[in-house]
Formats: C-alpha cells, structure tokens, sequence
C-alpha cells in the first residue's frame, strides 16, 4: 500500500462523528471495535476527548482499578511507516520511564486477531488538560503554582536525559496537568536514545535473544523535530544537538507562563513565534 495519511484521518474523522452521537454503549462497542473482548472488558463509561491526526483519544474507567484512564486510539497504524516506527519508539520508551511526571502506560489493549491487526490501543494516566489550554485562556496563575509547574517539568525531563533520552517535542500541548496542579510529560513519539546500548551490553548477531526484553534503540538524530515555536538555535541552523533542546524548549515555556502571573507587564505570548523556519533563523540571529 502507498504511503500517506489522508485514508487514516478520513476514518478517524468517521469514527468521531460516530462517537459523538452514540450513547455510551454503542460508543464503546465503536471505540474498541477489533480490540479482544477480554481486553476492553475492562474498560467502560467511554467518552471522546479528543482527536489528532493519526488517533482518537478517549476517557474511560479502568473497572479493576477503579480510576480513570486515557485511551488512545490509533488506527490503521501499520499503513504509514513512518507514524508506526513512532508509536513503536513511544511504546518502547514509554516501558522504560517510571516517574510521577511522566506519562504511565498502563497497558496494551489487545487485538481480536493478529490476521486483522491493524488498529491499537494505549491506555495511560487520564489528566483533565494541558499546559496548552491553560497559556491560551489568559488567566491568571499564581506564582507559586508556575514554580509548582515549572518544577515538575524540569524533573520530568531530568528522568528522560538520565535515561539517555531526549524528548524533542516538547511543547505545552505535551505537558498535561490536573486540577490539583499535577504535572506529566506525556507524547513520545519524537523522543530518541542518545546511547545505543544505555550502559549495557548490546546484543551481537546471532546471540540468543531474550523475549521478555525489548531490543535496544538505535540513536537516530533528524533536524525535523519539535513545534516551530520551540525550536533550538542549533536545530533551526541544523548544527549537531543534545538533551538541551528539551531545555530550551521549556524555557520558552517558563516564559509564556511568566507572562500568566498577576501584574506581569509582558503579554507578547510565544517567545519566538515563526511562521517557518527561515523567519525564526532570521530571528534567532
């Protein structure tokens, strides 16, 4: 099949319209149609919260934990190679990473069959919005809830760079929060290892393999990574980088959620808002 994304959004825009108009019974059955009937047993009250380009994001109750979860839905994933090669990297990173500010991913809904694999399901902590909405709406946000947030990002990221990884794309829409301030990094499909092996042995062609571990991932650096807005001088001038593109990004971030606070004088919102990469070499210059 060709390569190209118009088909998947056409279907997730499909699936939407669907959900939006069905009582929560016959959302569910749409929602989690091809997934096994032991695996979405588990989960009910769906709710549609969301959609992106390649997925659809929806809330439900985890029946044996008895909390809510996120449920993405990415569909036709194998049909993009490049989109499949991201949500494979997410899954695997996502193993590694135990922290209070990242994103967790609970589990796998499995499909009803491995011949008619072809959408899958990632359930992960449910949040009730992003750093995104919040810089968007203009309000207020007390100094101390900005140091609050600011914190738990940084320490996020400090867990990904001790892992050998750098996130890439960090940007508000990637930083949920909750209502009681709560802060998790979440959207790893970008993200990349800086070490091959992360201080271990690397497997050798034809050594034994052990199944209950995942290969190790292969550095692959791009210049084609985060939101424009959020970009690094080094990736924008296509020079070498590291970890503190993630550090700039945040600082950009710091810088819109400065402007949030009472009596803040500056309210110019993006530090530096490109239209395209070129505008934003001519600015960062």
């Amino acid at each position: 099949r060709p390569i190209g994304g118009a088909p998947t959004n056409a279907a997730l825009a499909v699936l939407a319209t669907k959900l939006s108009a069905m009582d929560a019974g016959a959302a569910t059955d749409a929602f989690f149609e091809g997934a096994s009937p032991e695996g979405r047993a588990r989960y009910t009250d769906v709710q549609l919260i969301g959609q992106g380009a390649y997925s659809v994001v929806a809330r439900a109750t985890d029946s044996r934990k008895n909390m809510p979860v996120a449920i993405k839905r990415i569909s036709e994933v194998f049909y993009d190679a490049h989109e499949a090669k991201k949500v494979l990297r997410e899954i695997r990173l996502l193993r590694d990473f135990r922290h209070p500010n990242i994103i967790w991913l609970h589990a796998l809904v499995p499909p009803a069959s491995m011949e008619t694999f072809n959408d899958i399901w990632i359930v992960t902590d449910y949040m009730d919005g992003d750093l995104r909405r919040i810089i968007k709406s203009r309000r207020e946000i007390e100094p101390l809830k900005v140091r609050m947030y600011m914190a738990q990002l940084i320490a996020a990221l400090h867990h990904v760079h001790a892992l050998d990884s750098i996130h890439r794309d960090l940007k508000p829409a990637n930083v949920l929060v909750s209502r009681k301030g709560n802060l998790k990094l979440c959207d790893f499909g970008l993200a990349r290892t800086v070490k091959q092996n992360h201080g271990t042995e690397v497997e050798q062609e034809g050594a034994p393999v052990d199944p209950s571990k995942p290969p190790p991932l292969v550095p692959q650096m791009t210049n084609y990574v985060v939101t424009r807005w959020y970009r690094a001088p080094e990736i924008i001038l296509q020079q070498p980088y590291g970890a503190p593109v993630d550090m700039w990004a945040a600082g950009c971030i710091f810088k819109e959620l400065l402007e949030l606070m009472p009596g803040s004088k500056f309210k110019t919102g993006a530090l530096f808002p490109g239209r395209y990469c070129r505008s934003e070499e001519h600015t960062s210059e």
